[in-house]
């Protein structure tokens, strides 16, 4: 099972700059597995559309959380009204992808 460190993978921010992520500079380094890229941006396409509810929430095991900024959500029920909230006027949330050296 993956598990995705909040913000240092993810930088979850709500200004809607991009609708997509840039993978431009994306550069698994060894050991990472081929299927990880598609992963992830299966998990921001599902960030981003406020229409996929279940969706989203289907990334996180049932106790899972989502820490962004300084909102903890944690359960599938507070991750999508997190995500609801940040959502709520139109912004996207996933504005740069920070892929560490």
């Amino acid at each position: 099972m993956i598990f995705i460190r909040p913000i240092s993978v993810l930088t979850f921010v709500a200004v809607g700059i991009a609708s997509a992520a840039n993978f431009v500079d994306y550069d698994p380094q060894p050991g990472v597995k081929d299927d990880f890229r598609p992963f992830v941006q299966a998990l921001i396409d599902a960030a981003e559309n406020p229409n996929i509810t279940t969706g989203f929430t289907d990334y996180f095991p049932s106790d899972g959380m989502q820490t962004t900024l300084t909102l903890h959500c944690v359960g599938a029920t507070r991750i999508q009204a997190c995500k609801d909230y940040f959502l709520a006027d139109g912004r996207e949330l996933v504005v740069s992808l920070s892929f560490p050296p």
